[in-house]
C-alpha cells in the first residue's frame, strides 16, 4: 500500500490532470481548425492515461467510478461539440474532481480506521495467544512435575519392594547400590558401608562402579564417611579439593572429585552409610542429596532387618561364651569341606586342641575365671587362624580347627603356632599370674583317611597321644 504522503501527491497529480484535460477540451471546442488534428487527440489520450495511473494504484471503487465519469464527459464533449458544453464542463469537472478527492479521502480514512482496528484486534489476539501459550506452558510444567513426583514415588515403592526381597546382607547390599545408581543417575560409584557393633570400624558390604575396570579402594571408609557417622548428618561435597573442612591429602581420592553421603539410621543409631562418588566436580546438588536420603531411609530399615537376621543366625551357630562356632555347625562345615576336597582332590586338615589341666583352674579359681580363660584362648585361636579356616568349640575346653586346602606340613606349623601362643599367654586370676598349656592332634585328608568321621577320630586319638607324652605338644602321626 502507498504511504499517506504518496497518496497526497498522486491525488494532486490527478486533480492537475483533470484541470488540464478540461482546459484542453475547451480550447479544442473554441478552435474548430484543431478538431482534425490528431495531436490534440493523442495529447488528450495521454493525459487521460496519466490520470488513470494513480486511480489504478489506489485501486478503489470510487476511483473507477470517477474515471468512468471522466470518460463519459469526454465522449459527451466530442458528440455535442458545442461551446456551451465546454463552458459547462469547466465548472462541472473541477466539482467532480473535488467530490472525487473527498470520496478518496473518506475512503482512505475509513480504510485506515479499519486497518487500525484490525491491527488492534491482531495485537489483542497475539497477546491472548501469548497468554494462552504461557498458561499452557505453566500447565505442562505442573503436569510434568506431578508426573515426575508420581514416577519418583512409584519408583521408590518399587525400590522398597526390592529391598524387602532379601535378608542376606550380601544380596541386599548389591540391590541397594544398584538401585541407588539407577535412581540418582549422577554418580559414577556407589558404596555401602556397615558400622560394626562397637562403632569403631566401617566395613564395605557392596559397591558398584559405572567405570569399567574400576574397583573400590576404600574398604574401611575415609574422612567423609566418618564425618557422617559422627555427626549423623548427610553430606555433599561438590569439590573435594576446595572444601576446607576436610584434609584429603592422605586419602586415596585420585579419581574422586565429588562426594555425596547419607547416613543409614535405625532407631536413632547409625548402622552404616550410603555413599556416591563422582570423577567430575560440581556434579551433585542438594536435590540429589534428598533423593539419596530417601533411598537411605528405605535401605536403613531393610539393612537393620538383615543385620538382625544375621545376628539371629549367628546366635544359632555360635557359642554364647566364646563366640566360636558350635559343635553342630562344625560337623556341617566338615561335611561340606570334605565333599569339596573329594571333588577338587585337594587337602583338608583338622586340628583338635584341648587345654591341659583345665579342671584344676576351675577348681582353684572358680568357673568365672575359667570362662575368662576360655574367652582369651578363643580370641587367640581366631587371631591365628583368621580367614584360613574355621574355629569351633567342640565341647568344654576342647576346640576344633578346620583348615581347607591345607596339607599335613602346613597344618603342623599352624598347630605348633597355636601351642606356642597359648603357652606364652599370661593370665591374672585373683591377683595371681598364671598360664595354661594346650595339646593338639593333627589329621589330614587324604594322607590319614578318606572319611570325614575318621578324620575326627584320628585327630582325637593323636590329641590324647600328645597328652600321654607329656602335654603341651603337637602330635601328627601314629607314634
Amino acid at each position: 500500500m502507498p504511504s499517506h504522503r504518496l497518496k497526497q501527491l498522486l491525488a494532486s497529480f490527478a486533480v492537475a490532470s483533470y484541470l488540464l484535460i478540461t482546459y484542453l477540451l475547451i480550447y479544442y471546442l473554441k478552435n474548430p481548425e484543431l478538431r482534425n488534428q490528431e495531436d490534440i487527440l493523442i495529447l488528450l489520450s495521454v493525459l487521460s492515461s496519466l490520470y488513470l495511473i494513480p486511480v489504478i494504484i489506489f485501486g478503489t471503487t470510487l476511483g473507477i467510478i470517477s474515471t468512468s465519469v471522466l470518460i463519459f464527459l469526454i465522449f459527451l464533449v466530442l458528440i455535442l461539440e458545442t461551446a456551451v458544453t465546454g463552458y459547462l464542463l469547466f465548472f462541472i469537472i473541477p466539482l467532480v474532481c473535488l467530490v472525487f478527492l473527498l470520496l478518496i479521502w473518506w475512503g482512505d480514512k475509513r480504510k485506515e480506521d479499519i486497518l487500525l482496528s484490525h491491527d488492534v484486534e491482531m495485537e489483542k489476539n497475539i497477546q491472548r495467544k501469548n497468554e494462552l501459550e504461557l498458561a499452557l506452558k505453566e500447565k505442562s510444567e505442573a503436569v510434568n512435575s506431578y508426573f515426575d513426583r508420581y514416577s519418583r514415588f512409584y519408583n521408590l515403592r518399587r525400590v522398597a519392594e526390592d529391598f524387602a526381597t532379601s535378608l542376606q546382607i550380601e544380596n541386599l547390599g548389591r540391590v541397594i547400590v544398584e538401585r541407588s545408581l539407577s535412581f540418582v543417575r549422577k554418580g559414577d560409584v556407589c558404596l555401602l558401608y556397615v558400622l560394626n557393633s562397637d562403632g569403631v570400624q566401617l566395613s564395605l558390604i557392596s559397591s558398584k562402579s559405572l567405570i569399567e575396570g574400576e574397583k573400590p579402594k576404600m574398604k574401611r571408609g575415609d574422612v567423609f564417611d566418618w564425618w557422617v557417622v559422627k555427626n549423623r548428618q548427610h553430606l555433599v561435597v561438590p569439590d573435594v579439593d576446595s572444601d576446607y573442612r576436610f584434609d584429603v591429602k592422605e586419602e586415596a581420592l585420585e579419581d574422586v572429585k565429588g562426594v555425596m553421603i547419607s547416613p543409614l539410621l535405625s532407631h536413632g543409631r547409625v548402622i552404616g552409610v550410603l555413599r556416591m562418588n563422582s570423577k567430575d566436580k560440581n556434579v551433585f546438588s542438594t536435590d540429589d542429596l534428598r533423593l539419596l536420603d530417601l533411598i537411605s531411609g528405605l535401605a536403613a530399615s531393610a539393612l537393620a532387618n538383615s543385620l538382625l537376621y544375621q545376628q539371629t543366625e549367628e546366635l544359632a551357630i555360635r557359642d554364647s561364651l566364646t563366640s566360636l562356632f558350635i559343635h553342630r555347625y562344625f560337623k556341617e562345615r566338615l561335611k561340606e569341606e570334605h565333599k569339596r576336597a573329594l571333588l577338587s582332590k585337594s587337602s583338608l586338615s583338622l586340628l583338635m586342641c584341648d587345654l591341659d589341666f583345665f579342671k584344676t583352674y576351675n577348681d582353684r579359681f572358680g568357673h568365672a575365671a575359667g570362662d575368662i580363660v576360655l574367652k582369651e584362648i578363643s580370641n587367640t585361636l581366631k587371631e591365628i587362624v583368621k580367614e584360613d579356616g574355621m574355629v569351633a568349640r567342640y565341647g568344654g575346653e576342647e576346640f576344633a580347627v578346620l583348615l581347607p586346602n591345607t596339607n599335613k606340613e602346613q597344618a603342623v606349623k599352624m598347630a605348633e603356632l597355636i601351642r606356642s601362643q597359648i603357652d606364652s599367654r599370661k593370665f591374672m586370676l585373683r591377683n595371681e599370674m598364671t598360664k595354661v598349656t594346650a595339646s593338639l592332634g593333627v589329621s589330614t585328608f587324604p594322607q590319614d583317611t578318606l572319611e570325614e568321621e575318621e578324620l575326627i577320630r584320628v585327630a582325637d586319638e593323636r590329641l590324647y597321644v600328645a597328652k600321654k607324652q607329656g602335654r603341651n605338644q603337637v602330635c601328627s602321626n601314629e607314634s
